[in-house]
């Protein structure tokens, strides 16, 4: 959140706090009005003020709110591969897109397969997502690399005393041979070119000798 708006509740107010920013202000509030009662964000969904929307909890607490505003509450839960995902008491267990059953112990499900779960027979939905370890893109060290099997060359502090020296890398081609070749390439295409356009003045000038522009 880069945005928000400051709320300062007094003592007496029926108003309760949901959420709160890092400084300790009200970020979502719940007021009571007559028989119902209004949702307070104190920022907003502009990219301005926030990243909300690209959030993973954004769309369980819209369905959430929806729930509520029709009177009925259904279990919408959200982890990542591995977890022991919450579900209400006496659910048989979760059903995944393609039909599978998945059964529950007792008040969890472990899933270990990222998708969309619809709990059985209570209704409500488990929603695994992708382990965050597949978005990372930070090398790995290369002593991971090598117990996984993928080869990796020795580098000249771990090579053995009196061995074999490592084998030297091929010295890249400098700047200027590759200018070099590219400009080799450009004079062709300018030679290709020109050829075109002497074609096309000769095929015009054939034309006109036989009379066929008007």
């Amino acid at each position: 959140f880069w945005k928000f708006r400051h709320v300062n509740l007094p003592p007496d107010s029926p108003s309760r706090v949901l959420a709160r920013l890092e400084g300790g202000s009200p970020a979502v509030l719940e007021m009571p009005v007559g028989k119902g009662r209004i949702i307070v964000w104190t920022s907003a969904w502009k990219p301005e003020d926030s990243q909300w929307v690209l959030s993973s909890r954004c769309v369980p607490f819209l369905a959430a709110c929806v729930d509520l505003a029709g009177g009925e509450h259904r279990t919408f839960t959200v982890g990542t591969p591995g977890d022991a995902l919450a579900v209400p008491e006496g659910t048989l267990g979760v059903r995944s897109t393609d039909g599978r059953l998945f059964a529950a112990e007792g008040r969890h499900v472990t899933l270990e397969e990222p998708g969309a779960y619809r709990i059985e027979p209570a209704g409500g939905m488990v929603v695994v997502n992708v382990a965050p370890d597949e978005s990372r893109l930070s090398p790995m060290a290369p002593g991971t690399l090598e117990a996984l099997g993928v080869p990796c060359a020795p580098s000249e502090a771990s090579a053995p005393a009196g061995g074999p020296a490592p084998i030297a890398a091929a010295e890249p081609q400098s700047l200027s041979a590759l200018e070099a070749r590219q400009g080799t390439w450009r004079w062709l295409l300018v030679g290709v070119l020109g050829l075109l356009v002497l074609e096309t003045l000769w095929s015009y000038r054939i034309t006109l000798r036989k009379g066929g522009v008007a």
